[in-house]
């Protein structure tokens, strides 16, 4: 398979290793603050709302958790992952062996985090303004670790 096939399906799998580590880290009372608003923020693209105040309280949307879930996995699984083989293109990279700059590359993925979510959530960058209680430092470096350990182990077991 190319190495395109991979990458989606490692995003895949570095994305269900992400949730995992959410789950089994979430009674640590790691947050990230956005629990049950993901679905709500996506679903407000229809309506041209880019940037919600994830510090209010949404009344639920029907289907919110199916779009969180679908969206997320987009994310991992496609526009994420498969900017690591564009990555590779682009800097005439070919690893013999791609566990560590694909490790590299899913730790990369705090950016999403940090830049775009985090702001888009109106918590400010790095998380600096959200609601007490929120990790915002711990809680997204686990999370994208637990991603890029599944992404770069699924890569290096490719064997491209």
């Amino acid at each position: 398979m190319s190495l395109w096939i991979w990458s989606f399906i490692a995003g895949l799998a570095a994305t269900w290793t992400m949730d995992q580590s959410g789950r089994l880290f979430g009674p640590l009372n790691l947050s990230h603050g956005m629990d049950g608003q993901l679905g709500r923020w996506v679903l407000g693209f229809a309506k041209g709302r880019f940037v919600i105040d994830a510090r209010e309280t949404f009344p639920p949307q029907p289907g919110e958790g199916l779009v969180a879930t679908l969206f997320h996995y987009l994310v991992g699984g496609g526009v994420v992952a498969l900017g690591y083989p564009l990555a590779l293109l682009v800097l005439d990279i070919t690893p013999d062996n791609h566990f560590l700059p694909a490790f590299i590359y899913g730790l990369a993925t705090l950016i999403l985090a940090w830049f775009v979510q985090y702001p888009a959530f109106k918590f400010g960058v790095f998380g600096s303004a959200a609601p007490d209680g929120v990790n915002n430092i711990a809680a997204p470096v686990i999370m994208h670790t637990a991603y890029a350990l599944g992404f770069a182990i699924v890569m290096a077991v490719a064997r491209l």
